[in-house]
């Protein structure tokens, strides 16, 4: 029975009790049974494994401020992905960021009205609703992004 199942090398069997893979591991034969995860084994998986976003993203490494959406506090992150939809970005885990909230590229000198997906230690998974021109914003209502976004890169160019 052995030296047929190995000529199978990985094949997907199905018995009454479950699902099974089948496949050599160091010249022996294993059979394994896959198990269906719940949500809270779903939960223990990294980011990168349950992004459920359609959009792909661009790997990136910009400097971004996010600013709660009344202007009141903002903090310094990494966009680490960026798509039309939304940024993977990483935070310190010290830092309380609302739901709702604004990331500011300062490269670019744009805005984003987003909101959390999800979090996990240093990394947020932002979604996009809308996109915010800071070199010349038309409501007057996101005038304190533009004037965060010129205040950051007037600091990054003296620092250098």
């Amino acid at each position: 029975m052995f030296k047929e199942l190995a000529l199978w090398k990985s094949e997907n069997l199905s018995l009454s009790n479950g699902a099974y893979g089948l496949g050599i591991v160091g010249g022996g034969v294993a059979l394994a049974r896959r198990k269906q995860m719940n949500g809270d084994e779903k939960a223990d998986l990294p980011p990168l494994a349950e992004r459920r976003s359609a959009a792909a993203r661009k790997k990136v490494l910009f400097g971004g401020i996010a600013v709660h959406p009344l202007g009141g506090h903002a903090a310094n992150c990494q966009v680490r992905e960026i798509s039309d939809k939304g940024a993977r970005i990483a935070i310190s885990r010290a830092k309380v960021i609302p739901e709702r909230l604004h990331l500011i590229i300062v490269r670019d000198q744009h805005a984003y009205e987003a909101r959390i997906v999800w979090r996990k230690g240093d990394e947020a998974g932002l979604s996009f609703s809308k996109v915010i021109d800071l070199r010349a914003p038309s409501n007057p209502a996101f005038r304190h992004l533009a004037q965060i976004c010129a205040q950051q890169k007037t600091d990054h160019l003296i620092w250098r």
